[in-house]
């Protein structure tokens, strides 16, 4: 894609009003749960006791999140779950800037593994956590590293970010390198910059 100016959207809190990789996990638990299958249900159950112990880092836990998501439910499940977590928390005011938006691209900690199978409507370039192409230099895509990798997308620095949405001052970097941003919270958009 090659443009001049954007307009920037994070997802988890701003987009849909939730965290869609809790939502999410949440969501598998059940769904294995429920179909009876114990052993991914006991792998992702201890991953997430170790993650609450502090034995594994974030990314150790969501990298093997993922893995039991992509690995042990099927293509239908996947979309299934991910269509539900977006249906069920979509911020309708922010949703309606991104498709109105000429040039609207989500930058976003939730992984690859779900937001590629949410449906926005129209085309929107994404710019998500553990993209299994590797291509970014920060897999995460988190703070610092949401403005490295959007750079690195575009290959330029000269990439302007007209407009920032967000729910949180951890996307401080974001917010300090577009030309307006705005804040996300109970509904509500509220410019902050």
């Amino acid at each position: 894609m090659q443009v001049d100016v954007i307009d920037v959207f994070d997802f988890d809190g701003t987009i849909i009003k939730a965290n869609s990789f809790r939502e999410i996990t949440k969501k598998t638990l059940l769904l294995l749960l429920k179909k009876f299958r114990f052993n991914p249900l006991c792998v992702l159950a201890g991953v997430l006791i170790l993650r609450k112990t502090g034995v594994l880092s974030y990314n150790d836990f969501k990298t093997r999140a993922i893995s039991i998501f992509e690995g042990k439910l099927t293509r239908e499940e996947k979309s299934n779950i991910c269509k539900s977590v977006f249906d069920e928390n979509i911020n309708a005011g922010v949703l309606e800037r991104l498709i109105a938006s000429k040039c609207g691209v989500i930058s976003t900690a939730s992984p690859y593994a779900y937001i590629s199978r949410m449906s926005f409507g129209k085309d929107i370039t994404i710019i998500s956590a553990f993209d299994p192409r590797g291509l970014l230099p920060d897999a995460a895509n988190l703070g610092e590293g949401k403005v490295k990798n959007l750079i690195a997308y575009f290959g330029s620095d000269k990439i302007r970010v007209a407009n920032f949405y967000t729910d949180s001052f951890e996307d401080q970097p974001m917010i300090d390198f577009a030309e307006n941003a705005f804040m996300c919270s109970g509904g509500q958009i509220r410019k902050i910059k």
